[in-house]
């Protein structure tokens, strides 16, 4: 009877023994799971703190490019309230006037042998420079001219930014399996001011209404596929064509045609494959097309 109660005792006992190594795993694995949410806690705590700087720099960047934005509007509109009073200066005097009269003052300068003193473009270029070096060393310029350098230096900056050109070239040995009325997209860009062409399509858009000058040249392929006709195309109409016609590995020939044309804001220009169906052009550089700007509209 006591061996039996000895028995059931053990049984509790390794009962309660591994009772314990499970609960002991538990509480194991709940510290490893609360020490995992500490470092969580402590990374989120990191990047908020970044956060919060980030954006007190932020905050204090704004304040300042609001500063000088508003600098920079009170010139502009002391300028502008002094251009708007009919373009005239503080005796009446209008900008258009400032520059005839200043031209005239060189023509009619003569000296006592009759001729004419002022007329060299070399002395309005000196004159000119005269009154910048007297801006730059003395400070010295009255609001009239301030105003109608402003509206120049205007001019030109609208003038810079009317520049659209671009230069492709196709650079590997050459472009295979084209068909009738493909696009030829060229594989290289070395100039795209103002971004018009497409260097995935090959197409150029004008940004800007104006007159065009497009120039294409094309290497003819060799034997079997010699021949290939490319033209230079507007808004899908076939201006001109370049045709070529090789032979054998190292007879071919170049083509080339230059175009001038009227383009209006969005019309499209591009080089297409014509005529031939699975055509083969030549590359090396010696295919290329170029487009610019030649005069706004």
């Amino acid at each position: 009877m006591q061996e039996k109660h000895i028995l059931s005792l053990q049984e509790s006992v390794e009962e309660l023994a591994r009772s314990n190594s499970e609960n002991e795993n538990s509480l194991k694995n709940l510290n490893a799971e609360v020490s995992e949410l500490k470092r969580a806690v402590a990374t989120k705590d990191d990047i908020i703190r970044s956060m919060d700087i980030n954006f007190t720099r932020q905050v204090e960047e704004t304040e300042k490019l609001k500063t000088e934005f508003s600098k920079l509007q009170n010139k502009l509109n002391g300028l502008q309230s002094y251009i708007s009073k009919d373009e005239s200066g503080p005796e009446g005097m209008k900008f258009q006037d400032y520059e005839y009269r200043s031209d005239q003052s060189n023509k009619n300068t003569i000296d006592s042998n009759g001729s004419n003193l002022n007329t060299s473009t070399g002395r309005k270029q000196e004159d000119r420079q005269n009154l910048s070096e007297d801006i730059l060393l003395n400070g010295t310029i009255d609001m009239q001219t301030s105003a109608h350098i402003y509206r120049n230096n205007v001019e030109r900056w609208a003038r810079s930014v009317s520049h659209v050109a671009f230069q492709v070239v196709v650079l590997a040995p050459g472009i295979d399996h084209l068909g009738r009325g493909q696009s030829v997209v060229f594989d290289t860009v070395r100039l795209n001011l103002n971004g018009g062409y497409n260097r995935f399509t090959g197409i150029f858009t004008a940004s800007k209404p104006g007159l065009y000058l497009f120039s294409l040249s094309v290497l003819s392929y060799f034997d079997p596929k010699p021949k290939c006709h490319v033209s230079i195309v507007k808004n899908g109409v076939a201006l001109a064509t370049v045709y070529g016609l090789g032979g054998s590995p190292g007879k071919r020939s170049q083509g080339s045609v230059t175009v001038v044309m009227q383009l209006n804001k969005g019309d499209h220009a591009w080089a297409r494959n014509d005529y031939v169906h699975d055509a083969s052009i030549g590359g090396w550089g010696l295919t290329s097309f170029t487009g610019v700007l030649l005069s706004a509209v």
